[in-house]
């Protein structure tokens, strides 16, 4: 039985660069404060 640990870190960096490669053209928007924040 092969165990169940992941091959890296459960972060959000692996998150955001699997994002960039699927969905280049897209928005990140948050929101800090009343303010939106938009990043490419």
């Amino acid at each position: 039985m092969q165990g169940q640990m992941m091959d890296y870190p459960l972060t959000l960096t692996p998150l955001l660069e699997r994002a960039r490669r699927l969905f280049p053209k897209k928005e990140i928007i948050t929101k800090a404060g009343p303010n939106l924040e938009r990043m490419t």
